[in-house]
């Protein structure tokens, strides 16, 4: 049984629990997995309850009529969370550059919860604190409701370990029908995109939630290929595109070097000094939006390996030129 599978299956059950003031019994938690995950054993149940109790330190307690219950669980019964004054400020400051977020909705509980936890008087000062705090957000793709609401099903399909089927508008393919069996939800560079194996391609592939126009969740339950990490796709390439990982080295001018050894732009940089400025390596995928990046900083930017990140660098120059003549 893959780890995955292990972890859906204890989060289901935690789910469950703390939605219960009454508890479960035993019998009620295995129907509840199988209805909702599919064929498992008692056995099974008992080891992921020992398992959230003795190894992660949930107080989940078996009573004397065999009923579980997690204490300190349901609305009202949760220990408040200690924070001082400024922590809940800063909270609150932090409150603008998550609208629209994925998760915002939860967020708004955390927000409005706080609020009521400060005196009228530090609330107005909170007010008056944020236009003296400003945050930029990076670009991002508007998501309407619609697309909110295939997160939520996406998330439900991932958990329940079920396929989906979506109408999908593709840049080369325009609009197709996919079969997908989702694995991870990934949100990068503003855009949220859902991590799967297509079975029109065979591919593990990542597709844009905003470009999805009609999905469904089907009875079909996958079993995820234990061979395939998709954490690790979503840290392999420079941005969303993968490709081959590969050596990649870029040297900056000395003028402009510092701004990039500010910043860590993937897990596997180093860097080291240069005559000509300061020599940047990493190990990782997506040249196509490497490229673009690379070819922004002009004549400060120049590709030492591999020639074909070279030659892309360079007929986005040359293109840029043909196009202003």
């Amino acid at each position: 049984m893959s780890q995955q599978a292990t972890m859906r299956r204890q989060w289901l059950l935690l789910q469950k629990l703390d939605r219960s003031r009454r508890g479960h019994t035993l019998t009620e938690l295995h129907q509840f997995l199988e209805d909702e995950n599919g064929p498992c054993s008692r056995r099974t149940v008992q080891r992921d309850v020992k398992m959230l109790r003795d190894d992660v330190g949930f107080r989940i307690r078996r009573d004397a009529d065999d009923r579980y219950r997690l204490e300190n669980s349901g609305v009202g019964a949760q220990p408040q969370l200690a924070m001082s004054t400024t922590e809940m400020v800063a909270l609150l400051l932090a409150e603008e550059s998550t609208r629209r977020a994925p998760m915002a909705g939860a967020l708004q509980d955390v927000f409005s919860r706080t609020r009521a936890m400060m005196p009228e008087a530090q609330r107005q000062f909170v007010e008056r604190l944020k236009p003296f705090i400003q945050t930029t957000p990076k670009p991002r793709v508007m998501m309407e409701d619609l697309h909110y609401r295939h997160v939520q099903e996406m998330s439900e399909a991932i958990n329940q370990q079920r396929r989906v089927r979506m109408y999908y508008r593709s840049v080369r393919r325009g609009l197709c029908e996919r079969v997908l069996d989702p694995y991870l939800l990934w949100q990068a560079h503003g855009v949220m995109y859902i991590v799967a194996h297509d079975h029109l391609t065979g591919e593990k592939r990542t597709f844009a939630i905003p470009r999805i126009v009609e999905l469904t969740i089907l009875d079909e339950v996958f079993e995820p290929d234990p061979t395939f990490d998709p954490t690790d796709l979503t840290r392999r390439g420079f941005g969303v595109f993968n490709d081959d990982t590969r050596k990649i080295q870029v040297e900056f001018h000395r003028d402009i070097a510092y701004l990039i050894e500010e910043r860590l732009w993937h897990y596997t940089q180093r860097s080291e000094a240069t005559p000509w400025g300061r020599l940047f390596t990493w190990h990782m995928a997506g040249t196509i939006e490497l490229a673009r990046w690379v070819a922004g900083y002009g004549g400060f930017a120049r590709v030492m390996t591999p020639p074909a990140l070279a030659e892309q660098v360079r007929e986005i120059h040359e293109s840029a030129l043909r196009d202003t003549r």
